[in-house]
Formats: structure tokens, C-alpha cells, sequence
């Protein structure tokens, strides 16, 4: 684990050694960030093991702010490196970027469902530049994810009726290869969102980029605010989902096959956070919650595009 001293005897590569190191907290969950510490007044420091996933990060990050999307550009180091990589680990100091990150409660707002169709706009505005965008990346088969993994790792876990199996793969099988492919951001949740003056002005953290779905980026936009508010709003939320998907409607122009598919998708994405989470020992409470969630999707149908 990566400590605040270890992080103070980093920033020695940007001649920052002496900036004061501090925790960075997620305000829409309460949470640290494991890996994340604001330095000074304007920086972040962020840490991680996955090389690849920086560079695509910096990449994009580079392309975006060519297209006037506010994101957090790498600060070089002395040397003019954009990254350190040593001792299996790879970070990166960036400034912080006018605005601030959304926070989740706005969205429960009165004038909320506004907010999401903002954020669906946005996301749409987002992922027609990624699309022009030939910077290498990995793909995705959302559907071939759930065959082998996702759905054997979800039977082990509970017994549900047989014919949401029967039903759901077969339909993830024949809309996945129709839905429009391209690069992603996918991790839009509020934390990566930017704001300023009531407006969505851009996006953090790109390590996850990849070739896939452009359907899922507003998918996972809206399960993320499930998954951050289920105990509290999850009534509300069938009108936040809603607003997400007209907002990207207005921008990108959904398919029928992509209006079709948007179940699907939601359902794919909330069994793979259930099973990822299930198959690590620390967070066995987060599986069952997403456990939980999975199931109230099921039964209440909120996950319908009208």
C-alpha cells in the first residue's frame, strides 16, 4: 500500500517533494480514495498498477482539450515525463480543473431529472468525440463477458427464476453485435462528471476506456447513481434513467436496437459489478447489496426505456 510518505518522497520527480500531502474524500460516498491524494492547493497525486490504462487516460485527456471538454491534464515531471513508472506502480500528478465534481444529491433535487438529462446530453456530446478518436485501446464483448463469466458467477451466488436466463442472454446475443461500437469512457459516475455554474463541462479518469458499446456510457452513468443512492432513492430513480437516456438521445441519436438493448445493458452491467464483487473477499457486503439491487431491477421493471 502506497503511503502518505511514499507519495511525499514522489513528487521529489516534479521538484514538489515539499507541498503538503493530504487524503482525498469522495463526497458523494464519504469514502477515501485508496489511491488518490490532493498535494498543495490545485494538484492530485493518483497512484496504480495499470500502465496501459494511464496512457489511454493521458491520450484522451489530450484529445479532449483539444476539443474544449474540461479534464485534468498530466503535470510533467522535471524530466518531462508524463508518468512515473517504477516499482510496479505508475503515477501521475495532475491540476485540478475549474468546477467541481457532481454530487449525487442534486440529482434527487427538484429540478433533478433536468440535471440528468443534462448529464445524458453530455455524455452524448462525450462520446461523439471519442468516436473520432484512433488512439489504441482494448475491446469489449459484452455479451460474450456474460456467457462465460458473468451468468455461471451469478448462479453460484443465488437461484433465480430460470426464465430470466433463458431470456436475457439469448436477446444480450443478438442486439450486441448490432449496437454501434466505438471508444467509451465507461465509468461516467458522478465522481468522474464535472460541473460549473449548473452545467456538465466534462469528465475525469479515463483509465477504462475501451472499445465497446457507446450504449453502455449513459447505462452506467444511471447505474452508478443506483448503486451510490439505492437505500434512499431508488423510487426516484426510473426518472433519472429516463432523463439520462433522452438527454443522449437528443445528442447521439439512439438506434431502435440501441432502445431495444438499454435492459439489457443495465442488467449486464449490475451482474458484473454483483460478481466482481463477490469474487473479492474484502467486499462481500457490496456484493449483496448489488445483489439486492439486481433483484429489484428484476422485479420492478425500472429498467425500461419509455
Amino acid at each position: 500500500m502506497i503511503t502518505k510518505e511514499t507519495v511525499q518522497a514522489k513528487l521529489a520527480a516534479w521538484g514538489l517533494q515539499n507541498l503538503p500531502v493530504e487524503a482525498h474524500w469522495n463526497p458523494n460516498t464519504g469514502e477515501r480514495f485508496a489511491n488518490t491524494w490532493r498535494v498543495g492547493d490545485d494538484l492530485f497525486f493518483k497512484v496504480g498498477t495499470d500502465l496501459d490504462g494511464l496512457r489511454t487516460h493521458i491520450a484522451l485527456s489530450k484529445a479532449l482539450t483539444r476539443q474544449g471538454f474540461a479534464v485534468s491534464l498530466p503535470v510533467q515531471t522535471l524530466d518531462g515525463r508524463d508518468y512515473l513508472a517504477e516499482d510496479g506502480h505508475c503515477c501521475s500528478l495532475s491540476r485540478r480543473v475549474d468546477g467541481t465534481t457532481l454530487e449525487k444529491q442534486l440529482l434527487f433535487a427538484p429540478d433533478g431529472e433536468a440535471l440528468a438529462r443534462k448529464l445524458g446530453q453530455a455524455i452524448g456530446r462525450l462520446d461523439a468525440a471519442l468516436a473520432g478518436f484512433d488512439i489504441p485501446c482494448e475491446a469489449s464483448d459484452l455479451s460474450q463477458t456474460m456467457k462465460t463469466w458473468g451468468l455461471p458467477g451469478l448462479r453460484k451466488l443465488c437461484t433465480l427464476d430460470e426464465g430470466f436466463y433463458q431470456q436475457f442472454l439469448p436477446a444480450l446475443e443478438r442486439l450486441w453485435p448490432q449496437l454501434p461500437q466505438q471508444m467509451i469512457h465507461r465509468d461516467p459516475n458522478p465522481g468522474n462528471v464535472l460541473v460549473r455554474d449548473g452545467e456538465i463541462v466534462g469528465f475525469l479518469d479515463f483509465e477504462l476506456s475501451q472499445i465497446s458499446a457507446r450504449l453502455c456510457d449513459p447505462c452506467y452513468a444511471a447505474m452508478a447513481i443506483l448503486s451510490e443512492s439505492f437505500a434512499e432513492h431508488r423510487d426516484q430513480w426510473p426518472g433519472l434513467l429516463h432523463a439520462i437516456l433522452e438527454g443522449y438521445d437528443e445528442t447521439a441519436q439512439l438506434t431502435e436496437t440501441e432502445k431495444e438493448a438499454i435492459p439489457y445493458i443495465l442488467f449486464s452491467i449490475q451482474i458484473t459489478c454483483t460478481v466482481w464483487f463477490s469474487e473479492q473477499p474484502c467486499f462481500q457486503e457490496l456484493a449483496e447489496t448489488n445483489l439486492q439491487i439486481l433483484k429489484w431491477m428484476m422485479e420492478s421493471e425500472n429498467c425500461l426505456y419509455k
